[in-house]
């Protein structure tokens, strides 16, 4: 972990449950069928980035990670199939570590309801691959959704967790009591984000992707650019726009009032395309889903 960043690798009898990495997660509405292209090349370029890191994968089929045969980039390419009959619920996480084990350091995962007619696909890495080479991120992300038509999208500081382990209800707590600190860090949860997404964003971050049909409500791309300020970029994409707020992710500390202007001029422009339908996932205690109403006002910390 790069230097100054130990703080947030958390862990119990040696055991990593919860891991600071830096991600891009893109949300589409429809099924894998209808978005089978787009998706199969962000598994590809994913794959190309950091294929030789994946050693375990999972699928919706399989209670647990099992090891991918050989390791290699071209072995992995296989396990995305969309055939005839695609699950309701469909799940592919591709991870450098057993996430029964411990929280994995490099991930891709896809994950579509077909109930909900909305899905999600996410790159994660270490925070280390990342620092010092922002603009080859922005541009991987812009690479990533080339071909994908997504409805929305964030990038920069997250967390990878042992998923399939016994502490994961452990990450998910600590996670979100990290949350009320560092409000740069993007508390994700796939399965519950795909709820809100049909009706809109679920918040802002270092990057933020917008889909057209959105972008549409705002005015358009040049609408939307007038009343950014400088230091935020936006990115032309061919579904969408990227929204760049300044050139390094940032972690929010709010004990030290780090200075998040450029987040908060986005989540100003966006707060109107906010979805008023996330379910609660910042739980106090996982056993008893409490959040004290804590979800919706993370979500809203950008809005004004």
């Amino acid at each position: 972990m790069t230097t100054g960043y130990d703080q947030f690798l958390h862990e119990v009898d040696g055991a990593v449950y919860l891991r600071l990495c830096v991600a891009l997660t893109v949300y589409f509405e429809g099924t894998v069928e209808q978005h089978q292209s787009g998706i199969e090349h962000f598994y590809s370029t994913a794959l190309e980035q950091v294929g030789d890191h994946l050693r375990f994968y999972q699928t919706d089929s399989m209670k647990k990670p099992k090891p991918a045969k050989g390791g290699a980039a071209n072995g992995l390419r296989a396990l995305l199939h969309v055939g005839a009959k695609v699950p309701v619920f469909y799940k592919l996480f591709v991870e450098s570590e057993d996430a029964a084990r411990e929280a994995p350091r490099y991930s891709i995962a896809l994950q579509a309801n077909r109930m909900l007619q909305a899905g999600a696909l996410r790159l994660a890495m270490p925070v280390e691959e990342v620092l010092g080479r922002e603009r080859h991120f922005v541009a991987l992300a812009a690479e990533l959704t080339r071909t994908l038509t997504f409805s929305s999208g964030y990038g920069g500081f997250s967390f990878n967790l042992a998923g399939e382990s016994d502490l994961q209800s452990t990450g998910k707590v600590r996670s979100a009591a990290l949350s009320h600190r560092w409000y740069g860090i993007d508390i994700e949860s796939l399965s519950q984000t795909v709820y809100a997404i049909r009706q809109g964003l679920k918040s802002v971050g270092w990057l933020t992707l917008v889909g057209n049909r959105w972008l549409a409500t705002l005015g358009g791309v040049d609408a939307l650019a007038a009343v950014l300020p400088a230091a935020v970029t936006v990115h032309p994409l061919p579904s969408g726009v990227l929204i760049q707020a300044g050139p390094h992710p940032r972690l929010g500390d709010v004990n030290r009032t780090e200075d998040l202007g450029p987040y908060r001029a986005v989540g100003r422009a966006l707060a109107p395309l906010r979805s008023p339908a996330h379910p609660r996932y910042l739980f106090t205690d996982a056993l008893e889903n409490e959040d004290d109403g804590w979800t919706q006002q993370w979500l809203a910390r950008f809005d004004a």
